[in-house]
């Protein structure tokens, strides 16, 4: 786990000017100059009626406007069905962003609901790339300033963050968090967010005296426009005591390796002799590619605006393509991790652990994985041609393209009464979605449930977590992460309980990994449940998902996880106690023994 450095934790003097304001903690001269700001950028109205409260499209617009953005997308793929005109540019960029969930059977945006201070504050961190950490990174700090709510509260970790940037102040220990967001504290927010991020860069970017590119270079960077990097300074838990191997942001300048880079950049934004081929942005994207290469790990990615960010389109449901997970193995190959349910991709018969050796006919090898993913992906309706290798046999699979919307969670009801949950990924909003069906399979009485993770990537560990808590009792154990420096942190579960005592049976495959491993180690651990099926896929890292300014994204392995009791999953998967296999003849003749033996096992 880390601290973050004291050059980005701007803590400000609590000081109510506005009345009724949950975030009244600017100075006066602060106050005035978030006033300005929010003024400059053509919202004259926030300082205007600072006591006002902000509704959700108000606010996107306002957080858009406050780094220049004005969107101009006029094709639209998904519409809401309560957003005037004039915003519809700014609904789809929010959902383009990954800020906002497009369901298709509720396409309902909440232009007009007024929004609290937890959403205004989750939107902003993540608008300006300063996201929080999916971990509480000093738990007894937490515990010692915030009284009112837990380490373990799942948007603990939101909260810390804005703490640490000065965004939120405690007031005798407590920090307001779920009352209604005024205009007023909108404008010192987005000051507040936008002094982070440009001492995050200022500190980050520091030119020398030898390397410096002059200002009058028509090449020379911007600053101001690059994104700024979510910075993770090599630090233990519970001290900020940085680790030996840390080489934080002030000393980077003085690096010698880093005055070699200013310099190599300036001589080829300057003096190299086709200049109409130097492309500054891409120059940059190639650096960064450059360094997360070095890592040597395939779950750590960065891709760029242009790479349509798959990532990001499957956790929120929405993609364009052929509907498959990816990763490398061992020897760097392109694999399938699990195809996603009645996507293009399962109906065309490609399979977990499928090694993509050609994409229309071109050769993978020294090809990255997002190059590899941006290659697959296209407009529906297209055709992708995927050369493959399974088991020893090789052969080509041509899959037609398409708009995906995946639901998330489905679930249904036996003739037994036994209720059937399948979960394909742990993307946003599933919490909602999952605890409406654990309402309705409570209300049945159903005499068991089989919970399908199947083919489930996984996602984000908060929903894996959030979904374990309906199975067991509030402060089980889910599974401990190892952080930085050996340093361990408890993943715990807060209910709310109401599925507990059910008997339960979990259906795995090769193609579970990560949050779906968690899951049903946690449910086989801690709840009783049995795993059906096969062998899960074996991913025990962690990975944090960083977007930035310009929709780029950066995908970073921080953890190691373990089971409750302790296990370790990575690269060995977990075996069921009733192993189930399925066949080519099964496959052909749409027959499911995994889903049949874990129903007739709870009979």
């Amino acid at each position: 786990m880390r601290i973050f450095p004291k050059s980005i934790a701007i803590l400000l003097v609590l000081l109510l000017i506005v009345p009724n304001m949950a975030l009244g903690y600017i100075t006066t001269d602060n106050q005035t100059k978030a006033f300005e700001f929010i003024e400059s950028i053509g919202h004259s109205q926030f300082a205007e009626n600072p006591s006002e409260n902000v509704t959700l499209g108000e606010y996107f617009k306002v957080l858009f406007n406050s780094t220049g953005l004005v969107p101009t997308e006029s094709n639209y793929s998904f519409k809401f069905n309560d957003v005037p005109g004039e915003f519809e540019v700014y609904a789809e960029k929010a959902r383009q962003l990954g800020l906002v969930y497009y369901n298709p059977q509720n396409p309902v945006f909440g232009y007009n609901t007024e929004i609290g201070v937890n959403k205004a504050l989750e939107l902003g961190l993540k608008f300006y790339g300063l996201n929080s950490s999916r971990y509480i990174l000093n738990s007894d700090k937490f515990k010692q300033d915030i009284t009112n709510f837990s380490p373990s509260f799942i948007s603990a970790p939101m909260i810390e963050r804005a703490y640490m940037l000065g965004l939120i102040k405690p007031v005798n220990g407590k920090v307001s968090f779920y009352e209604k967001i005024t205009k007023g504290e909108v404008a010192n927010l987005l000051f507040s967010l936008k002094t982070a991020q440009e001492r995050a860069l200022n500190t980050l970017f520091v030119p020398t005296n030898t390397t410096t590119i002059p200002s009058n270079s028509t090449n020379s960077p911007k600053i101001q426009d690059i994104p700024a990097p979510k910075t993770t300074p090599k630090t233990t838990v519970k001290t900020t005591k940085v680790s030996p191997k840390s080489t934080t942001n002030s000393n980077l300048a003085k690096n010698e390796k880093f005055r070699i880079f200013e310099d190599v950049y300036r001589r080829i934004t300057q003096e190299y002799y086709q200049q109409d081929k130097v492309d500054a942005d891409e120059l940059f994207y190639g650096a960064i590619t450059g360094l997360v290469d070095k890592l040597d790990d395939s779950y750590t990615t960065f891709q760029e605006p242009d790479s349509q960010n798959s990532v990001k389109q499957t956790l929120s449901n929405q993609i364009e393509g052929i509907g498959a997970s990816l990763g490398l193995n061992d020897k760097k190959q392109i694999i399938v991790i699990s195809p996603l349910s009645d996507s293009p991709a399962q109906k065309a018969g490609l399979r977990a652990g499928d090694i993509i050796l050609k994409i229309d006919g071109k050769e993978l090898t020294n090809l990255g994985l997002s190059q590899a993913v941006s290659l697959i992906q296209g407009k529906a309706g297209t055709t992708v041609k995927l050369s493959i290798q399974r088991g020893t046999a090789t052969q080509e699979i041509s899959i037609k393209r398409a708009a995906i919307t995946v639901p998330t969670v489905t679930a249904e009801i036996t003739a037994d009464n036994i209720g059937v949950v399948k979960i394909r990924n742990f993307g946003l909003g599933i919490e909602d979605t999952f605890a409406s069906y654990a309402s309705q399979l409570k209300k049945a009485k159903v005499k068991g449930i089989v919970l399908d993770l199947r083919n489930n990537p996984g996602g984000y560990l908060d929903s894996a977590t959030a979904i374990a808590g309906h199975f067991m009792d509030s402060g089980k154990l889910v599974s401990k992460v190892k952080y930085l420096g050996n340093e361990y942190t408890d993943n715990e579960t807060s209910g709310p309980s109401d599925l507990k005592g059910i008997p339960l049976r979990v259906v795995v495959n090769s193609g579970s990994a990560s949050a779906a491993e968690i899951l049903a180690a946690a449910l086989k651990d801690q709840a009783g449940a049995k795993l059906v099926g096969e062998k899960t896929f074996g991913k025990g890292t962690v990975q944090e998902l960083i977007t930035y300014s310009d929709n780029s994204t950066l995908k970073i392995t921080i953890a190691h996880w373990l089971t409750p009791k302790g296990v370790d999953v990575n690269k060995v998967g977990i075996s069921p106690e009733l192993k189930v296999s399925i066949s080519e003849n099964d496959l052909r003749l749409g027959n499911d023994p995994q889903l049949n033996r874990a129903i007739s096992d709870l009979k």
